[in-house]
């Protein structure tokens, strides 16, 4: 009887070892590596625009590198934002610790042309609606002191 007693005994705790062993690594989701860092995606929804690759494996605390602007026919590309919230530019490019989604906000394309009354080429500035448009530089021969609009 003692035999058998101390046989039992030790598969018990060879099957105890075995099951800790085992379990070494394992996350509460029955995954294994625990002690891989985390990382995050950024995904980029430009709409009817151009598309952006999203970019996989950041950590959090990783700088994020902003990728070339979106092009879209008819538009000029404003910036990213987050959210529900256009108005805000996401400004922080460095990875938080989650997922996120950048969406492109567009302004409607215009184009601004430079008449100098004395038949000077000066090429077409396109901007987005509501920027503010530079002056040719260099200015025009008979360059003008101030730019006005109408007919």
């Amino acid at each position: 009887m003692k035999s058998t007693t101390k046989l039992f005994g030790i598969i018990a705790l060879a099957a105890i070892i075995g099951l800790s062993i085992a379990g070494c690594g394992d996350t509460p989701d029955g995954g294994r590596d625990s002690w891989k860092t985390a990382t995050y995606t950024v995904t980029f929804n430009a709409g009817e625009g151009s598309s952006v690759s999203p970019i996989t494996g950041l950590a959090s605390g990783a700088l994020i590198n902003k990728p070339a602007d979106p092009t879209r026919s008819g538009y000029v590309f404003g910036y990213w934002y987050t959210g529900t919230n256009s108005s805000v530019a996401y400004t922080s490019w460095t990875m938080g610790s989650s997922n996120i989604t950048l969406t492109a906000y567009w302004r409607i394309e215009r184009t601004v042309s430079f008449e100098t009354g004395d038949g000077e080429n000066v090429d077409d500035r396109i901007v987005g609606d509501g920027l503010t448009v530079e002056a040719p530089n260099p200015p025009p021969l008979r360059a003008a002191t101030n730019w006005y609009t109408g007919t």
